[in-house]
């Protein structure tokens, strides 16, 4: 299968992902991750692949599949719920800059 997107490992961290019905630090600084790990599934990647290739981990690690488990249930959380936070907070943002109230 070809690659749908440039695949850049990012480390993930056990410490840094936990659930939150708010975008914290870590998702912000995993947005590209999570779109990576969403294209791969669409594209019918094994989550082993995605493992290695995307979380930068190796699929024999035990602990690699829950991580890819737990930063997939965040990517599709971000799509389908947590975008709406990020426009929100972009909103606010650009009315601050422009003095809108």
């Amino acid at each position: 299968m070809n690659n749908p997107t440039p695949i850049v490992p990012c480390p993930a961290s056990p410490a840094g992902l936990s659930w939150s019905d708010v975008i914290t630090a870590y998702d912000e600084t995993h947005l590209f991750t999570y779109a990576q790990l969403l294209d791969a599934e669409a594209a019918g990647h094994s989550r082993d692949w995605m493992i290695e290739a995307i979380l930068g981990l190796e699929a024999r690690d035990p602990a690699a599949s829950d991580q890819v488990r737990l930063h997939l249930a965040r990517a599709h959380w971000m799509r389908e719920t947590g975008y709406r936070l990020l426009l929100s907070h972009a909103s606010c943002e650009h009315d601050t800059s422009t003095g809108a109230a």
